[in-house]
């Protein structure tokens, strides 16, 4: 008896997406009578769904994009003593009742404006839809978009497309329509997404469109616009443990000068820290002439001491921080997700008399309006990942941050400017709107049942009315979507699907209950695990070729993995290194 091994290993062939490919053969296999051929052995590159290890193939180029904002509670309303006089936050239009010495609690986001151009164009909305109805999981992945703002940068805009079973969609409405209300520079839209990142998703990359509002606004009058500065950093291409991955990027984000050099010298613009996370009011106003820092709900602005520049507040030497001071992305082994624990700036509590010995705690207070859980913090607008070679991946989306961006409303309101807050003074300007929430997009100190307890002989009582301060480390963190851990709709085995005109037999369930094959070659257990590859070599289900029937020539052979419902797992499922050997065992009678 003559034995052939035949190798059909993914990296080999053309691939359609991950577990999904064919091989061309270098040498044409002939099946005679008597031959006998089945699947030797299978491994299945499960590393990404068992959560030990997440693969880089390539070098890869993170950018976070990021927006600054502050929490407008009752401190710096006023400049400290002997300043007081001069105001250091003012408000358009004017606030009513004790807003100017309590604060509202609101938060207001760092901006800047520029004249609306007459190309404006206004994305109104996104529509995209999903390719069928099927049984297998869709989306996880943020749809992301490219457009010009208005002052010329580059802008970015995600869609989230939830994880949903394709069952979720009903009969004829597979479309989806997503409200965008978007300002730009011309129609200047485009999908960065790949073809084959859109189809791993289980959306048709051919039906995603952008639909224009005709009436852009109003010409001419400034637009606000985030102030958005750009982080990045390179992975090398390798296998990370997850906690090894999230302390690599963790490290990257903290460094206190990754937007330029620093140093403390107020009146000469050197500043302590430069970072997309952290800056300081003065230094925005420096880089933005026209700085200013809109509620989240687009109702109201503040401007910072005179309004015009900064420099009144280097004059006396006052400067404030904005941003996060305390940013991290860690991988919690006990919900196995990955988390931005901290994207914020707490607020300090308990200090020594005099606040000279830096040894307050994290805290949360109650204020006239309500709880303050955090000074200032930041959130994205933007998160990006691309190989050597400069096409954009799915890195974000694999680790299930594919809803953690916030969303910029354009809107057509106009504040008027009567004080002359703005610059140029008295400039009437069209706010924006920012959606964004705690715990999805935006960290906070966490506000737990224990918060009002007081921790003295007092803890009967409730803390008391008015500004009080609570010491509380708890954060609440943004958790990824994804789960790093065994896929359990396999229920305990893949099949091994072959495609090279033999027919088997897998009889299963009626109708569309069941999975029914004429393919399956080979099922495979997912208890025989080596370093989160599945390996088998006893699932096989061999073919004899008949008697009396003639050679059968196979030159190309397609092998697809598949869960228990014959569909092909989701990319972040199952990877590309998958292989699979044939075994050809040679009748005796026969010579080749």
């Amino acid at each position: 008896m003559a034995t052939k091994v035949i190798k059909l290993r993914e990296a080999e062939g053309v691939q359609n997406q991950n577990a999904d490919y064919k091989i061309a053969l270098d040498r044409t296999l002939q099946l005679n009578e008597g031959d006998t051929l089945a699947i030797k052995s299978v491994y299945l590159d499960t590393i990404a769904a068992g959560g030990q290890a997440i693969e880089l193939s390539d070098d890869t180029t993170l950018n976070m994009d990021v927006a600054r904002y502050f929490i407008n509670d009752g401190g710096d309303q006023t400049m400290p003593n002997p300043n007081q006089a001069h105001r250091m936050r003012k408000y358009i239009p004017a606030p009513g009742g004790n807003v100017e010495t309590t604060g509202d609690g609101d938060v207001y986001f760092s901006c800047k404006h520029t004249p609306t151009p007459a190309n404006t164009a206004w994305l109104e909305f996104v529509e995209y839809k999903i390719k069928t109805r099927t049984t297998r999981e869709t989306g996880g992945i943020d749809l992301r978009i490219q457009y010009t703002r208005l002052d010329g940068t580059v802008g970015f805009h995600h869609i989230s497309v939830p994880r949903k079973p394709g069952t979720f969609y009903p009969v004829g409405s597979l479309k989806v329509t997503v409200p965008v209300n978007l300002k730009m520079l011309g129609e200047s839209a485009q999908l960065l997404n790949s073809r084959s990142q859109l189809n791993g998703h289980w959306i048709d990359p051919d039906k995603v469109k952008f639909l224009y509002n005709a009436t852009p606004g109003q010409i001419g009058v400034a637009q606000s616009e985030l102030i958005i500065d750009r982080f990045t950093m390179t992975l090398a291409k390798g296998y990370y443990a997850p906690s090894q991955l999230a302390s690599l990027v963790t490290d990257g984000m903290v460094k206190i000068d990754s937007a330029g050099p620093v140093g403390n010298d107020l009146a000469n613009d050197a500043f302590p820290v430069n970072s997309p996370f952290l800056k300081t009011v003065v230094l925005t106003k420096v880089e933005n002439a026209t700085s200013h820092f809109v509620n989240q709900d687009g109702a109201r602005i503040i401007t910072y001491a005179d309004g015009v520049g900064p420099q009144e507040m280097k004059a006396l030497n006052q400067d404030r921080l904005i941003g996060a001071s305390q940013v991290a992305l860690e991988y919690n082994d006990e919900h196995k997700k990955f988390a931005f624990t901290m994207l914020h700036t707490p607020i300090y509590v308990n200090e020594h008399a005099g606040g000279a010995n830096n040894d307050g705690l994290p805290g949360v207070t109650y204020d006239a309006y309500g709880m303050t859980n955090r000074y200032s913090g930041v959130v994205f607008t933007g998160l990006g990942a691309v190989d050597s070679a400069g096409n954009n991946t799915d890195f974000w989306d694999n680790l299930g941050f594919e809803n953690v961006c916030a969303q910029v409303e354009s809107l057509n309101a106009t504040i008027a400017d009567p004080n002359g807050f703005m610059n140029p003074p008295n400039t009437p300007v069209m706010p924006i709107k920012v959606v964004a929430s705690e715990g999805a997009q935006m960290t906070a100190g966490y506000e737990s049942l224990d918060t009002p307890v007081q921790k003295n002989e007092n803890f009967r009582q409730p803390v008391g009315t008015g500004t009080t301060a609570v010491a509380t480390a708890a954060t609440l963190p943004i958790y990824g979507s994804k789960v790093f851990a065994n896929d359990y709709k396999n229920e305990g085995y893949y099949f091994v699907e072959l495609s090279m005109g033999i027919n088997q037999s897998l009889t299963g369930g009626t109708g569309d209950r069941g999975f029914n094959s004429n393919k399956i070659h080979s099922i495979v257990g997912t208890y025989f695990t080596t370093n989160n590859y599945t390996i088998d070599s006893q699932g096989s289900i061999p073919y004899v070729h008949p008697a009396g029937s003639e050679p059968m020539m196979v030159s190309d052979i397609g092998v697809r993995i598949l869960n228990a419902s014959g569909e092909v797992p989701s990319e972040d499922l199952i990877g590309p290194n998958n292989t699979v050997f044939l075994e050809l065992i040679k009748a005796p009678t026969q010579n080749k």
